[in-house]
């Protein structure tokens, strides 16, 4: 995968705490535009974004997301992970297969029926749905603090907060003790939650959680932001993309110019 660096040529001036909240982000008056936030974002979640996009449209990034080439050398091996586990699991699933299949082929060699016995009627049951395919609701309850250079922890009110999981998003706003309250459904099953808090750029943090069946009451610990000693400006506006040319392309330019 090609570095490539993230450019906003002519930066977009619109309060990003007066526009709509949208499906993706918010909707950015000025420009007609849905404005998506990347600013919780770290250089490999950018990468895995912008990838394979060509138009990116309009985003919110750090001045330190911007102007610069983002490495992808450092990507994980989860993919490689998850296809070893894939085929581990296909590999150990067929060898319980042909057991159980040969399990099954000696019983029915010691076992013999009476020519006139008689067959068992079985009704026609539908399948049992199950529980884990229902849905059902949670409410999540938490504060989002901020904790300046000095070690002091404070409330941040009316901060946006943020709920998601497998295409799904639930938001909402702190009140002026930070605490805040959101109702979130899934399957009823353990399921993963990802959790956002940001108060008008300055402040943000990201955390998950896990959500349980058997407790549809969810308290979380404090979500605690911490001011940077220097805040970081953050700017909006069209997205750029530059991707860095390979070695071969530098050499041609330099045989032609």
């Amino acid at each position: 995968m090609k570095s490539l660096s993230i450019q906003i040529p002519k930066a977009c001036h619109e309060r990003w705490e007066e526009m709509q909240p949208a499906e993706r982000g918010r909707f950015c008056a000025n420009c007609r535009k849905v404005v998506v936030d990347y600013t919780a974002l770290s250089d490999k979640e950018l990468m895995a974004v912008f990838q394979k996009t060509s138009a990116p449209g309009c985003g919110r990034f750090r001045n330190d997301q911007l102007n610069c080439f983002i490495n992808p050398a450092r990507q994980n091996l989860s993919g490689w992970r998850h296809w070893i586990s894939f085929l581990a699991a296909g590999i150990l699933g067929l060898q319980t297969v042909r057991a159980q299949s040969n399990q099954t082929n000696s019983f029915a060699e010691r076992t013999t029926t009476p020519k006139n016995s008689l067959r068992p009627i079985i009704p026609d049951i539908p399948p049992i749905k199950s529980s884990s395919d229902t849905d059902m609701s949670w409410t999540v309850s938490g504060r989002f603090m901020r904790s300046d250079s000095a070690g002091n922890v404070s409330p941040v009110a009316q901060a946006h907060v943020t709920i998601g999981q497998t295409g799904k998003t639930w938001q909402t706003r702190t009140d002026s003790t930070g605490s805040f309250s959101l109702s979130v459904s899934g399957k009823r099953r353990i399921t993963e939650f990802a959790i956002w808090c940001s108060n008008t750029g300055r402040l943000h943090a990201k955390t998950t959680f896990s959500a349980s069946p058997l407790s549809p009451s969810i308290v979380l610990e404090d979500i605690v932001a911490y001011e940077p000693e220097h805040m970081r400006d953050i700017t909006g506006g069209g997205i750029v993309l530059i991707r860095k040319p390979s070695r071969l392309k530098v050499w041609m330019r330099k045989l032609f110019q």
